[in-house]
């Protein structure tokens, strides 16, 4: 018979092992470092969240063009 290893116990071996940094100067110096790096591409950032906000907006509005489906077209189909 062979032996069965975990997956998890090599996992929360990992897990147990890593340190939390609490360099905070250091995280705040690192994070204005990649919206440096980030700037020239910040018009597409916008664009993203233009898109982002249109798609929550338009998913708000299918209820509504659901229940208009079934009260114009299915209601009509079945009266007849």
């Amino acid at each position: 018979m062979v032996p069965m290893m975990s997956v998890a116990k090599p996992v929360l071996e990992y897990v147990r092992a890593i340190r939390i940094q609490t360099d905070i100067p250091r995280s705040v110096k690192a994070f204005k470092r990649l919206l440096r790096y980030h700037s020239p591409y910040s018009y597409l950032f916008i664009f993203i969240i233009a898109l982002a906000a249109l798609r929550s907006y338009l998913f708000t509005l299918e209820p509504l063009y659901t229940s208009q489906i079934i009260d114009e077209v299915i209601a009509r189909i079945s009266v007849h």
